[in-house]
């Protein structure tokens, strides 16, 4: 048996195909096609899934990075500079904060 990687070409194909699912749906999906994927193989690497759904306007905001820890407050950042500028509470800003970067005054 040839042992081979999930890969992002899969990963696009399972998110085009759920297309217009909200992020829940949309995680699951993808959750269900790495399962029958991997089928009884056994894991070998950690499975980190993060579904996020936007409500905004449909003007296009992207950010590409590694999957890497030194990438987190990186994408924090990120995201809450797109939530500042909609105005979004600060309540629920600090509760898409990372627990490792969630800094308290």
């Amino acid at each position: 048996m040839q042992q081979q990687f999930y890969g992002e070409e899969r990963l696009l194909s399972v998110l085009n195909r759920s297309i217009g699912l909200d992020a829940k749906a949309m995680g699951q999906a993808v959750k269900a096609d790495l399962d029958s994927f991997v089928g009884e193989a056994e894991q070998f690497d950690d499975i980190t899934l993060l579904s996020l759904q936007y409500k905004g306007s449909p003007e296009i905001h992207e950010i590409t990075l590694d999957a890497a820890v030194e990438n987190i407050d990186a994408v924090t950042d990120f995201v809450n500079t797109k939530l500042e500028t909609i105005d979004c509470p600060m309540k629920a800003q600090m509760q898409t904060m990372p627990a490792s970067t969630a800094r308290t005054c």
